[in-house]
């Protein structure tokens, strides 16, 4: 919304189509934050157990997977064994999925999840075979709403950015070799996992 924004000529009045644009983000920032604010400050699991990080990672990429049926995607998990356990926090697991949809929509033919963790941090990376990023939509990621998407602002990857900063995690997004994007998601467990 920003973006379009600072775009309008106050002489000029707004577009038709801008002025849809706005209005769907806004809609779409209104439902966001009220499930933030459903689950602020809450690491809850499903029936509230605790589950192997690798069966949260596996159950999180069906569900997607059942969202997105057209779009093939490969998960593939390595760790220390047996894999921690954590709980399913809601808004990670939404931002996991934000990502994914970024990588569906560049490239529904080829999706990668890999996921390497050990007893403190799990690496998540997914990758596309779509078109790349250009060199300014990577540099602004995290502090602007760029998107290379012909609709939408880049309003998910924001989104994705700001929760894993919150858990302490990172994200880092770089053109792949061949074409596409490979995003790193890093992050401690400590905020998710279960110790008893």
């Amino acid at each position: 919304m920003a973006v379009l924004v600072q775009d309008i000529e106050p002489e000029r009045g707004v577009s038709a189509e801008r002025l849809g644009i706005l209005r769907a983000q806004i809609t779409r920032c209104k439902e966001i934050l009220a499930s933030l604010s459903a689950t602020a400050g809450q690491v809850r699991a499903e029936s509230g157990q605790s589950m192997p990080l690798d069966a949260w990672l596996r159950e999180l990429t069906d569900r997607w997977r059942a969202l997105r049926p057209g779009v093939h995607a490969r998960l593939h998990c390595e760790g220390t064994q047996p894999p921690p356990r954590v709980v399913a926090e809601l808004t990670l697991a939404q931002a996991i999925t934000n990502i994914l949809n970024n990588a569906a929509d560049a490239s529904p033919e080829s999706v990668e999840i890999d996921a390497r963790w050990n007893t403190d941090e799990l690496v998540l990376e997914i990758a596309d075979r779509g078109a790349g990023m250009a060199p300014e939509v990577q540099a602004s990621i995290g502090e602007t709403l760029l998107t290379t998407k012909s609709e939408g602002l880049g309003l998910g990857l924001f989104l994705a950015y700001t929760t894993l900063n919150r858990f302490g995690g990172a994200v880092r997004l770089v053109n792949r070799d061949g074409g596409g994007v490979r995003c790193r998601l890093t992050l401690p467990l400590t905020a998710l996992k279960v110790t008893a």
